[in-house]
C-alpha cells in the first residue's frame, strides 16, 4: 500500500499499475485481497519503474518512506533511548519487513558499520532484487535523520551500482558510493551510536 501511495504520488494510474501486476485494488482496499505473492511483488517492481520511467524507483521510494511505513517495527525503533538501540532493534526485525536481507552490525573503535546481507542468493541481482535493495539503504540513512536533530552523513557506502547513476547515488546516500560487488555497508562515525534520539519513548518501551 506505502508503494501505490508513492506511485500515485509519481502521478501514476493505481488502476493500471494494479491491472497489470494482477493485483485487485478493491479488494486490496478493501482488506480482503488475498496474500500478495512474491511473483505479484516482483511485477509491482518492474511495473512501477516502468510507469514512472524511473531505473532506481526504489530508492526514490525509500527516500519518500517514514517510520510509521514499517508499523510496529517502526513504533519499537522509536522506543529506543540511543540510536545504537534504535540500529540494534532493527537488525532484529528487518525479517518482519523482508525477507531477502538481514542487517548485522559492527562496531570499532572510531566507527560502526551496517552491512546489509543477502538472504536469497537465487533473486541476488534481479531488477525487483535491486529495487528492494535501494529502498532499504536509502532508509536507513533518512530514518536516522527522524531519531536525531540532524541531518545525518555515512563515512563511507559500498554498494554495487551503474555507474551512469552515480551522481544520483551520492546525492540520495550522501556520500561518494565505492562500486562493491560482494558488499552493500554503511559506516557512521562512532559518536552516532550512543546519541540519544528525540523519540525515544520509555513507557513504550517498558511496554515492549
Amino acid at each position: 500500500m506505502s508503494m501505490l501511495g508513492y506511485a500515485a504520488q509519481r502521478d501514476i494510474s493505481i488502476e493500471k499499475l494494479c491491472k497489470l501486476t494482477g493485483i485487485d485494488l478493491r479488494a486490496l482496499k478493501e482488506g480482503t485481497h488475498p496474500a500478495i505473492t512474491q511473483h505479484q511483488l516482483n511485477n509491482l517492481w518492474i511495473n512501477a519503474s516502468h510507469l514512472a520511467n524511473d531505473p532506481l524507483f526504489g530508492l526514490h521510494f525509500g527516500e519518500s518512506l517514514q517510520l510509521a511505513a514499517l508499523g510496529i517495527v517502526g513504533e519499537i525503533i522509536k522506543s529506543s533511548a540511543t540510536v545504537g538501540e534504535a540500529l540494534t532493534q532493527a537488525a532484529s526485525l528487518i525479517h518482519l519487513f523482508t525477507d531477502s536481507f538481514r542487517l548485522e552490525i559492527a562496531q570499532g573503535k572510531k566507527s560502526f558499520i551496517i552491512h546489509l546481507k543477502i538472504t536469497k542468493e537465487n533473486e541476488q541481482g534481479t531488477f525487483p532484487f535491486l529495487q528492494m535493495r535501494d529502498l532499504m539503504l536509502v532508509f536507513l540513512i533518512h530514518e536516522l535523520d527522524g531519531l536525531l536533530l540532524e541531518k545525518i552523513k555515512p563515512e563511507k557506502v559500498k554498494v554495487s551500482f551503474d555507474s551512469r547513476n552515480a551522481a544520483e547515488y551520492e546525492r540520495v546516500l550522501r556520500c561518494k558510493p565505492v562500486n562493491k560487488n560482494d558488499e552493500c555497508s554503511f559506516e557512521f562515525k562512532m559518536s552516532y551510536w550512543n546519541e540519544r534520539i528525540i523519540t525515544a519513548n520509555y513507557e513504550l518501551q517498558k511496554l515492549l
